[in-house]
């Protein structure tokens, strides 16, 4: 790239010309061959993009590229319905690429039923490479005061119901089993045995793939849950929501529990555009308000501890003669132990756009329930481990030794 300077006064002119170069470059105009694609093993692929009728059949391909440059990096950008992710990969000395699909797998949601991947070379736009084509399921269902009537569920397929209650937060959601689909049937009715609460129910199917049915409530206005007759902070929590309380009232006790970001989006939109059975007594505005403005302040929350908060590696205090293997093993403490597979995926996720971290990084996650809270990292030749760690969810972090280190894994 070439650039000019000029520098004037009134009495004087000067001017001076200078080029910018890359370390490498390329003398001559490279040959541009046709770009041939394949599976891994089999012919060229005459047009793309790659389709599969399966999540399962997408991750398990490989594809190999021919015709790069070589040593040509090359810009990935993997997709759900909800994420992007990006990364880049470069060819070999004689400008062959593959790309295995199951190397990705778990930087992305298992439950989606549709992923993509598309591939960009330096100067050009973006094209898609392979992608799921599932068709859809249509399904409707109608809500009961004690059960849901669905349709459109496929025969001899394996589903069930996941039903997460909004006056219990933290508790996982209640499973129902559905009985097996038989052939000449169009519609099911499934009971809800459930206890009090209000519901946002989501249709699971053998593929762990989710469908949105609605949010479903019979309780009266002044049922609580068992887990309320011994905790008081979870009883005012629930009347905030039962007698329709003020958004900032709900904000305060709601800020006591943890949450699914995602999740709450998703019931949120639920209970924008799918049918519900919820009583006269409960204000709809005011929940979708209350749904709201948490995620909006969960967001707020990441984002000022991210920005305002340093974590420190603390070292212990008899180093010894440990030098050679203390500072290869961290010990990552969390704030909350219900995020470690959160932070361990973003981990991987970093480590998978730079090779160089994946080739010096391991992470690991141990067993045993008292150490629910940590995460241990291996690492070498690393200068500042600090910068590859999302510390808005860190409580602390030590250095440990090599023996330390196998004790928490061993247990």
């Amino acid at each position: 790239m070439n650039y000019e300077a000029r520098f004037w006064n009134q009495s004087h002119r000067w001017s001076y010309k200078f080029e910018i170069q890359s370390n490498y470059q390329i003398t001559g105009k490279p040959e541009i061959k046709n770009l041939k694609i394949s599976l891994v093993n089999q012919s060229p692929i005459a047009q793309l993009p790659i389709l599969c009728d399966s999540a399962d059949k997408f991750w398990a391909k490989e594809i190999q590229l021919e015709g790069l440059l070589p040593l040509e990096t090359i810009s990935l950008y993997l997709y759900d319905k909800q994420e992007t992710i990006s990364s880049q990969c470069q060819a070999d000395s004689l400008g062959f690429l593959c790309i295995n699909l199951a190397s990705f797998y778990n930087l992305l949601s298992p439950s989606s039923n549709w992923y993509a991947l598309d591939f960009q070379r330096l100067g050009e736009e973006p094209q898609r490479l392979i992608k799921t084509e599932i068709s859809p399921l249509v399904i409707s269902c109608t809500w009961a005061n004690q059960s849901v009537h669905l349709s459109g569920l496929l025969s001899g397929e394996v589903y069930s119901l996941s039903c997460w209650n909004l006056l219990l937060p933290e508790k996982k959601p209640v499973e129902i089993k559905i009985s097996p689909v038989s052939l000449n049937e169009d519609k099911i009715t499934v009971l809800l045995a459930l206890p009090p609460g209000i519901y946002h129910i989501q249709l699971i199917g053998s593929r762990k793939l989710r469908h949105n049915l609605g949010w479903w409530c019979r309780s009266n206005q002044n049922d609580l849950p068992d887990e309320t007759l011994e905790n008081e902070d979870l009883a005012d929590y629930c009347y905030t929501i039962l007698d329709n309380e003020s958004v900032n009232d709900f904000i305060k006790s709601a800020n006591k529990y943890d949450y699914d970001p995602y999740l709450l989006q998703t019931a949120i939109d639920s209970l924008k555009s799918l049918p519900f059975y919820l009583p006269e007594w409960l204000q709809i505005n005011s929940l979708r308000e209350k749904l709201q403005a948490l995620v909006e302040n969960l967001k707020i929350e990441l984002k000022s501890q991210a920005s305002t908060q340093e974590v420190t590696i603390s070292k212990l205090a008899n180093t010894g003669n440990v030098a050679a293997t203390q500072e290869n093993w961290l010990l990552i403490r969390l704030r909350n132990p219900k995020k470690r597979n959160f932070v361990y995926k973003q981990v991987e996720i970093m480590m998978t756009k730079n090779h160089q971290l994946k080739a010096n990084l391991i992470i690991y996650i141990p067993q045993l329930f008292i150490f629910s809270d940590i995460l241990l990292l291996e690492y070498k030749n690393i200068k500042d481990i600090k910068i590859y760690l999302p510390q808005e969810y860190i409580k602390e972090m030590e250095y440990v030794t090599y023996n330390d280190a196998q004790k928490i894994l061993k247990n």
